[in-house]
């Protein structure tokens, strides 16, 4: 028979962006059009996952981000982040010491001393994200740059400035805080060090294939478009400047046009990209790239973590070793794979090997990971452990995001196309599918309120459309689950203590959803559990220590079938007595859906 053949499909779904917290002015979840997701969160078993700081492998005090919640989910259990090791290194002045950082490939101090003793290198240009958010970036990372790049005869800072995980009007701010913070050290080397350029995030970090967007940010880097010597003595009143000028026309720090001064970009100099997260700096590292070779620029590329590694993964090599080898670098090859190398990462994230993806396949069942461009990579490369690599029977669909300057022009996004394509190719056709919901963080990200509601209340609209599938009978199920919190504070509010109205646009440190969603109700609890037992007999495949096991063995006692009678009416939210209290860390719900399975 037919029926026979039609897959009960098991879902994973990601709400990217979507916290808990009590109804508020800024609570666009809460002010929506959702009685899909109240009649979620009545009717079946809920609890919530910590998605934050130290339970996601981050510094203690970090907000979540969906770089590092998907590795966490794909990963089945608590993965430390680079980004932690690239902090203590730079408190280490980049010292290299495999304890504090097993990641680290060499002393980037090391190499620039001896590159400027083989070539006449002048000039480092410091590029990446400007910013107190450390979600892209980290100014300890950069300030250790600085410290290590003091032998040149130039330092030029190429500011991407923020206002997507900042407030949207920070950068100046955020400049005289880092030049207070540093002053030890900028200080002695304030006559070395320059302005090169200045552009919002949303030229130099796009990572939509909108390649118009990262060349105005390399022509700043290269080009002048003011012709100013912006002197480390002058940044603070060039800034003001810029930023009063754009800010008057509406437009804010991320999409400060790209403006390039007097210290560019020239051949023979040294670029050191310092972000440390690679999703949004793949492009801009393709793109000098492509320059330097074709151009032959003769141009060092440093990293802070390597932006390709499904490009170079095979790579391997001692970069000390080659620069005592090969005075001048330039044209040297990768012997082993006898591919010419590009560019040098200083950190290098060893991928995670046994995932989600890798278990799915190995049970033997079909799974399809869909997402809009915007959190395409977060689906693919990042849960399956920073590799861009599938399983067997891994299918991968990527709906390609609008091509607009802000996603409030259209709120709906393409939740109802990739709804659309789940419905009509995926559940019943697959045993598991893993989707990805852009909308609460893109228009989290974009500070309007009234854009973010519509896009909640859209998004729940086809919310109901799988809900409606699942309640049919045919046996499939869902999780619902988010990756970190924005959509929950959106919007302008009132800085008391600097009297001032600010927008908030930023990750929230708030707890995250976890619903699950089958017609059979608190009973799927029992299900999951004794599914999990067996996963637990065979722990060591996961390399689970006592504080994961700890975790599963809490699932049968926080999930629960809550009371919300409050939530029967459209403008009541959640409270703060309410919200279930996080016991579970976010690689929890990898597990779960493993629990689903049959």
């Amino acid at each position: 028979m037919i029926i026979d053949m039609i897959k009960k499909t098991k879902i994973l779904c990601i709400l990217d962006g979507f916290g808990l917290s009590p109804k508020s002015e800024n609570n666009c979840a809460a002010l929506a059009k959702m009685p899909t997701m109240r009649y979620l969160m009545q009717t079946y078993p809920m609890t919530t996952l910590r998605a934050d700081g130290v339970d996601v492998g981050q510094e203690n005090g970090l907000v979540g981000n969906s770089e590092v919640g998907h590795i966490n989910i794909g990963g089945l259990k608590l993965i430390p982040q680079l980004s932690f090791q690239i902090t203590n290194s730079a408190k280490n002045n980049y010292n290299l010491d495999k304890i504090i950082s097993p990641d680290q490939l060499f002393d980037p101090k090391i190499f620039l001393k001896s590159i400027l003793k083989t070539k006449k290198r002048k000039s480092i240009h410091l590029i990446g994200l400007f910013s107190k958010a450390t979600v892209h970036s980290d100014m300890r990372h950069l300030i250790a740059c600085i410290e290590s790049a003091k032998d040149f005869e130039k330092i030029v800072l190429h500011i991407i400035s923020d206002g997507r995980d900042t407030e949207k009007s920070n950068l100046v701010s955020d400049w005289q805080y880092f030049t207070d913070e540093y002053s030890g050290v900028l200080n002695p080397l304030c006559n070395k060090i320059f302005l090169g350029s200045i552009g919002g995030r949303y030229f130099g970090m796009d990572r939509d294939h909108n390649l118009d967007r990262i060349q105005k940010a390399i022509g700043s880097f290269r080009k002048m478009q003011l012709n100013l010597k912006v002197k480390y003595q002058d940044i603070t009143k060039i800034l003001q400047r810029i930023t009063k000028e754009s800010y008057e026309k509406g437009v804010f720090d991320e999409n400060i046009a790209p403006i390039g001064f007097d210290s560019n970009i020239e051949n023979s100099d040294v670029i050191w990209l310092f972000n440390y997260r690679t999703d949004r700096m793949k492009q801009l590292l393709q793109e000098l790239v492509k320059i330097n070779t074709f151009e032959n620029l003769n141009l060092i590329i440093l990293t802070n973590n390597d932006y390709q590694p499904e490009m170079y993964k095979a790579r391997e090599w001692n970069t000390l070793e080659i620069i005592e080898k090969n005075p001048g670098i330039d044209g040297v090859l990768d012997k082993k794979n006898q591919t010419a190398i590009t560019y040098f990462p200083i950190f290098k994230s060893k991928p995670v090997q046994k995932t989600l993806s890798t278990f799915i396949s190995k049970a033997g069942k079909t799974q399809l990971h869909i997402a809009e461009t915007e959190k395409y990579n977060h689906v693919t490369f990042f849960l399956n452990g920073g590799q861009n690599t599938k399983s067997k029977n891994e299918d991968w669909h990527l709906i390609n995001s609008n091509k607009i300057a802000n996603h409030a022009h259209k709120p709906e996004m393409k939740a109802k196309e990739i709804t659309d394509h789940m419905l009509d190719h995926g559940i019943g056709f697959y045993d598991f599918i893993i989707i990805n919901y852009a909308n609460p963080d893109m228009l989290g990200h974009t500070g309007d309120i009234h854009a973010a509601i519509s896009s909640m209340s859209f998004l729940d609209t086809q919310l109901a459309r799988i809900v409606e599938k699942i309640e049919n009978g045919a046996g499939h199920e869902m999780i619902i689950i988010a990756d970190h919190g924005n959509i929950e504070k959106t919007g302008k509010w009132l800085d008391t203590e600097n009297c001032r109205i600010l927008t908030d646009t930023e990750h929230n440190p708030n707890p995250v959803p976890c619903i699950i969603v089958s017609p059979a109700g608190s009973e799927i609890i029992t299900r999951i559990t004794e599914k999990i037992q067996l996963i637990n007999e065979s722990a060591d495949r996961f390399d689970w220590g006592e504080n994961e096991i700890n975790q599963i063995k809490q699932i049968t006692t926080q999930f629960k079938v809550h009371d919300y009678k409050n939530l029967s009416s459209p403008n009541n939210w959640l409270t703060n007595e309410n919200i279930p209290i996080p016991e579970l860390q976010l690689w929890v719900a990898g597990v779960l859906l493993l629990g689903l399975g049959d």
